[in-house]
């Protein structure tokens, strides 16, 4: 028997096309008191790698060269394949994180 997450899984092909066909993306860095630092980004995918262009005095590029550690965020919010992915979890997957004060977060179950 399979779990939800293997019904949803893309193939590496799939994947492959997915990052292909899209160019937005949330990178989140830490910044130098170890708290996420997140940008919009345009990118493209090519031999499993992303690229992105920054200045080299940018907040997310400092971040970079001092903690390589990151994480990347795809746009897809219109896809079909998320609409099927959304229906496979059912309507109560998604959370919401609310901060109580700054540099904490909880997590808060949505509201029916």
């Amino acid at each position: 028997m399979t779990n939800r997450r293997q019904q949803i899984q893309l193939s590496p092909d799939e994947q492959a096309a997915f990052f292909r066909e899209r160019k937005k993306a949330a990178l989140a860095t830490i910044d130098k008191d170890g708290f996420p630092h997140v940008v919009a980004m345009n990118y493209f995918a090519r031999d499993g790698a992303f690229y992105m262009t920054s200045y080299a005095k940018a907040q997310k590029v400092v971040n970079v060269r001092r903690n390589p550690r990151v994480a990347l965020m795809i746009e897809a919010d219109s896809d079909a394949r998320l609409r099927e992915a959304r229906q496979a979890l059912g309507e109560e997957a998604p959370a919401h994180v609310v901060p109580p004060r700054e540099g904490q977060a909880r997590h808060v179950e949505r509201q029916e």
